[in-house]
């Protein structure tokens, strides 16, 4: 025991006939240890082995003087990788869910979605890691206010090559439409060379990609409505847009936005 702790074993997993673990079983471990000193209760509430050979724990820490409450839940697959949620409430409501998958190779994908006092979606955030930890890439959402299912990229910081502008999201266990690229979300990006940006998105704001001097290739899907002022002014001056539809009237219609958008004489949009 360590001094200042206290600590309450609760249930322990069922064994079949021959002495092995019941991993269909409903039953668990439940552990729970209470730091007496700073109030703040770290309970395990369970620990099992899937069907699949992955292994889930799921703990609570409880911060008694705040309200504060901690859930995290780790699964270890077969394969080596991991998944984290950790959900974190606070008392008037507010708080946050993050989520963490680990590829086998240490690269990562995480979420986090920001919730306002009431449960109301506030921001996301995504981010991608490779496994040296030397290239990553954080898209921050802002949630419509009229509409809670649908998003705005408000920002997009990267030293990647090649960005994945998807239409669709999932985080905190609910799928969200991307629709719109706001302004300055990707102004005066060093590295970038290739964007590709999904079906769904109906709007890219002005000066979005402006000044991104290395940006070479864009794909843009005949989803799109609107495009701002100088969006792409300053890319590459050889760069291609392609436009991603087989509409030739749709095609000839974003083209006109696209010329609009800033680009240099030398910039050649093509139907893909």
């Amino acid at each position: 025991a360590v001094p200042g702790y206290t600590t309450r074993i609760i249930a322990a997993p069922t064994l079949n006939d021959n002495g092995t673990e019941d991993n269909t079983s409903d039953d668990y471990y439940e552990v729970t240890i209470t730091n007496t000193q700073e109030t703040t209760t770290f309970e395990v509430d369970k620990a099992w082995v899937n069907a699949d050979g992955s292994t889930t724990v799921k703990t609570t820490s409880t911060n008694t003087k705040t309200g504060q409450v901690t859930v995290t839940e780790t699964t270890k697959k077969a394969d080596g990788s991991k998944e984290v949620v950790k959900t974190v409430t606070n008392k008037d409501g507010s708080g946050s869910i993050t989520e963490t998958e680990t590829a086998k190779d240490g690269s990562r994908e995480s979420t986090e979605t920001k919730i306002e006092a009431g449960g109301k979606v506030s921001e996301i955030s995504a981010t991608s890691t490779s496994a040296d930890e030397k290239k990553t890439t954080t898209t921050n959402y802002g949630v419509n206010s009229k509409n809670s299912s649908k998003l705005t990229i408000s920002a997009i910081a990267t030293n990647e090559k090649t960005v994945k502008i998807s239409g669709t999201i999932v985080a905190g266990g609910t799928k969200y439409w991307v629709t719109k690229i706001a302004a300055n979300a990707m102004k005066g990006n060093k590295t970038v060379t290739k964007v590709i940006i999904g079906k769904g998105i109906t709007s890219i704001g002005k000066k979005a990609f402006s000044g991104d001097k290395k940006l070479k290739s864009i794909t843009v899907s005949g989803s799109i409505k609107s495009i701002g002022n100088n969006a792409f002014k300053g890319i590459a001056k050889k760069a291609v847009i392609k436009v991603d539809t087989g509409s030739k009237s749709t095609y000839k219609k974003i083209k006109k936005l696209i010329n609009k958008s800033g680009i240099a004489s030398t910039v050649k949009v093509k139907m893909k």
